[in-house]
């Protein structure tokens, strides 16, 4: 029988506690940090159908070569449920509670620039965002600028510096990606056959095939 998860908010010590498990196992094509992370759970439960944890949790790493190596079955339960956590806690908020979606931007750190402390970045959570929305479908047009603007903003400085689009206030370009992921949410909502929360998804048990795709039983291979 399955536990019902928790869709409280993460607290600073949880959060810190998946932000150690990212540094732990982070390669190079894995999500690294907790911002990167909200904008792969954003795009997730805001996806034109429901993923199998297989899906996004290899995607989360980026490579299913390089999927941790937990120590034992209960640091993996811990890591998933958090995640889950998290995951249910973004979904509810962006379906019950709009006006209170935040998405998790870091913050602008530059010695040599102190008036850039406190700023926004919206790079890594737009990468993260980035991760699933690349493959959807073809969208209507006012769709479609909505998840440019996230995608551009994934670019960092570098979509300026190429003219790709014109700078704006970082303030402003935040407020727009806000506004682009509710909406983005709304539509792919009203899409889904049978409007199930994305927070339903089961994720992998000890005895299913490993998420790798080495054939095994999960306990034996990267839950071993």
């Amino acid at each position: 029988m399955n536990t019902p998860l928790s869709t409280e908010p993460l607290t600073d010590d949880e959060l810190d506690e998946l932000q150690s498990a990212l540094d732990s196992f982070q390669s190079e094509d894995s999500v690294r940090d907790i911002s990167e992370l909200d904008g792969f759970f954003t795009a997730l439960i805001s996806s034109p159908e429901i993923l199998p944890f297989s899906v996004w949790y290899n995607a989360l790493w980026g490579n299913p070569k390089v999927l941790p190596k937990w120590k034992d079955e209960k640091a993996f339960d811990r890591f998933v449920n958090l995640l889950v956590q998290h995951m249910g806690n973004l979904e509810l908020v962006i379906t019950e509670h709009t006006a209170e979606f935040a998405p998790i931007f870091n913050e602008v750190l530059d010695d040599d620039n102190e008036d850039a402390d406190g700023m926004p970045s919206l790079q890594e959570w737009c990468y993260g965002y980035r991760r699933l929305a690349d493959s959807w479908p073809e969208m209507p047009e006012a769709q479609d600028l909505m998840l440019k603007v996230i995608l551009l903003q994934s670019l960092g400085d570098e979509a300026y510096e190429e003219g790709e689009v014109p700078e704006i206030d970082v303030f402003t370009a935040a407020d727009m990606v806000t506004l682009s992921s509710v909406q983005l949410h709304e539509y792919w909502a009203e899409k889904r056959p049978t409007n199930t929360p994305v927070r339903a998804a089961e994720k992998v048990g000890r005895n299913d095939p490993c998420p790798c795709g080495s054939g095994k039983k999960f306990k034996q291979c990267c839950g071993a």
